[in-house]
């Protein structure tokens, strides 16, 4: 439980923004067919999908099953991580994921996605495809970031905001001990309880 915390405060003050939109999509393995899935490989996609949401909690995974395909939506805005190999995690979960869906004797997947990701020195587009069970990805664009970029403003405000809290909790310590007579915080809590 603490390490989810922690992990999600690391993602937080990551040094890489990501922007990122794409699709899995799920189909009978012959396009003219329905979607005719068992409650086996339901339960393996809705498997696929919590590993994927735990892995990379900071995406939006948003599932919908249509007449002839299911799609899963990737979404992510201006999100920010501390995985500095993220582009290859991600190609492997989704491989994983496409290859297990791919075991189906009914059923096929193939991934799209394309983004952005800007850490401080940096700005990469990207694009992810699919073709039967391999993921592969391709940096598009990259641009040289100068100066004092989105990520190192965003973390000079989270340990600013940080040192600020950290400074007020001190005072507050100094404060309550050196200008309170009685030194003891019970008999002071229960002084203003009883007024």
């Amino acid at each position: 439980m603490s390490n989810k915390y922690l992990q999600r405060l690391r993602d937080y003050v990551g040094g890489q923004r990501l922007t990122l939109s794409g699709e899995i999509i799920i189909c009978s393995k012959q396009n003219t067919q329905l979607l005719q899935i068992t409650a086996d490989e339901s339960k393996t996609v809705d498997k696929i999908l919590n590993a994927l949401q735990q892995q990379f909690p900071f995406l939006k995974l948003e599932k919908k099953t249509n007449v002839v395909e299911i799609t899963v939506k990737l979404f992510a805005y201006k999100k920010f991580m501390a995985d500095e190999q993220f582009l290859e995690h991600l190609r492997g979960a989704l491989a994983a994921a496409v290859n297990s869906i791919n075991e189906s004797e009914t059923l096929t997947a193939r991934v799209t996605a394309n983004g952005l990701l800007l850490n401080s020195n940096l700005q990469q587009k990207f694009i992810f495809l699919s073709k039967a069970s391999m993921v592969e990805y391709k940096v598009t664009e990259t641009i040289s970031v100068t100066g004092l970029s989105e990520v190192t403003m965003h973390r000079l405000q989270v340990y600013s905001i940080a040192i600020v809290f950290t400074a007020l909790i001190i005072y507050n310590l100094y404060v309550l001990y050196a200008y309170i007579p009685d030194h003891n915080p019970n008999r002071l809590l229960t002084k203003i309880v009883n007024i």
